[in-house]
């Protein structure tokens, strides 16, 4: 389950794509099962729950528990996989200012951490490329501090009325035709309001 700032980068991320046009090849909390059979990860497109009830299933076969061991030893779920390639950790600050930390839990089925395991994904897919480790969003990586402070920036919006309908304002006169006294008219005025938006 996405935290609320988890869940806020990927509407954001969805929102960019949809504006702009560009897919980005994001998927957002994949899952992903290391093979039992040869170590090799893979992504689960069954979901979750499926691949956890595999890598259960391995876990009770080495326990002697069971007959016939799953497909995954391990499964991990990246905030975040590009291009089916490569997976990232988005990593958020807290209100002391303190980056979140990898994961320190050892997983069930192989027990390494977090860390090692999604380089292993990423090595296993760029085995080329030694950049594919350590991957994640964090102040430091996308160099918030060079940024310096969110500004506040104008943004006009138009807005009809807080109520369904379109306000009326009494005018002096319609077209250069005097109006008779007692008899008043009316046009329709758009209402301008500016807000102010925080990037």
């Amino acid at each position: 389950m996405a935290t609320d700032k988890e869940q806020c980068f990927e509407d954001a991320m969805d929102k960019y794509q949809d504006a702009t046009g560009k897919d980005l090849g994001l998927k957002h909390r994949q899952t992903w099962g290391q093979r039992t059979k040869d170590g090799v990860w893979e992504m689960e497109e069954r979901g979750f729950w499926a691949g956890v009830g595999s890598m259960l299933k391995t876990l009770r076969f080495k326990a002697g528990l069971g007959p016939k061991p799953g497909t995954y030893q391990q499964v991990r779920v990246p905030d975040l996989t590009v291009n089916d390639k490569v997976v990232v950790d988005t990593k958020f600050t807290d209100a002391n200012g303190k980056v979140d930390p990898w994961g320190t839990k050892p997983g069930a089925g192989n027990g390494n951490t977090q860390k090692p395991d999604y380089n292993d994904i990423n090595k296993q897919n760029n085995p080329s490329d030694p950049r594919a480790q350590d991957l994640s969003l964090d102040p430091k990586s996308c160099k918030c501090e060079q940024r310096g402070e969110p500004q506040q920036v104008e943004v006009p919006v138009y807005v009809t009325s807080p109520s369904p309908g379109v306000y009326f304002a009494p005018m002096p006169s319609l077209g250069g035709v005097p109006v008779p006294a007692g008899v008043p008219v009316f046009e329709p005025v758009p209402i301008f309001e500016p807000i102010f938006a925080i990037p």
